[in-house]
């Protein structure tokens, strides 16, 4: 409801603004320039907020990602010390509150349903459903198998924490080998071009001069 109240109040109030700039500077009424202007700005007034909201999503995503590792190691530690997983997830929940708050409101939210009596297994699902990374996919999925079929945690979350490291390893040299794929562009436009026009351009002069003077 939140969502669609803001992007009701930018179809309006965008459109409204070039309307108004527009009028103070040219006060000669509606023309087909000012109403081409002002849908473009209802356009982008109602698609602002849906734009802002899915990158403060990734935004998140990608925090809870990166403090996935630590988090589970933390939950190792839990485990160890002989605390149930309902116990575990309201421990790390708290304890992770000063360096990731996405990822500890979602592990407390979790604990919420999980004490209005939500099975564990659907309250784990929704837990990867909100963050959606590949990584808690595998923490969820492996949490599930643990409590259904009776695997110790200890262990489970061990091995678990091994293939996160793993999986964020791979990410990362995924991200670094697309980098020279990613800097051919600029280095074509900023470079190279600049680089082809000096070098041809005293050749250009000289042959316009030559031509000129025939």
């Amino acid at each position: 409801f939140i969502l669609v109240a803001i992007k009701l109040v930018g179809l309006i109030a965008f459109p409204l603004l070039v309307f108004v700039y527009h009028y103070l500077q040219q006060p000669e009424g509606l023309s087909l320039a000012l109403l081409f202007k002002c849908t473009i700005a209802a356009l982008i007034g109602s698609m602002s907020a849906e734009w802002w909201l899915k990158n403060r999503v990734k935004h998140n995503r990608e925090l809870m990602r990166a403090a996935t590792p630590d988090a589970v190691d933390l939950m190792v530690i839990c485990a160890e010390s002989g605390l149930h997983l309902d116990s575990i997830l309201q421990r790390v929940g708290e304890e992770i509150d000063g360096w990731s708050a996405q990822l500890s409101e979602e592990l407390l939210f979790t604990c919420a349903q999980l004490n209005m009596g939500l099975a564990r297994p659907d309250a784990l699902n929704n837990l990867s459903k909100r963050i959606d990374t590949e990584e808690f996919k595998h923490l969820v999925s492996a949490l599930i198998q643990s409590d259904r079929y009776g695997t110790p945690l200890v262990k489970t979350l061990k091995d678990l924490a091994q293939d996160i490291r793993r999986i964020r390893t791979l990410t990362t040299e995924e991200k670094i080998g697309k980098v020279p794929a990613t800097m051919s562009l600029p280095l074509m436009l900023f470079v190279l071009f600049p680089l082809v026009v000096l070098l041809a351009a005293p050749a250009m002069i000289s042959l316009v001069r030559s031509l000129q003077g025939m």
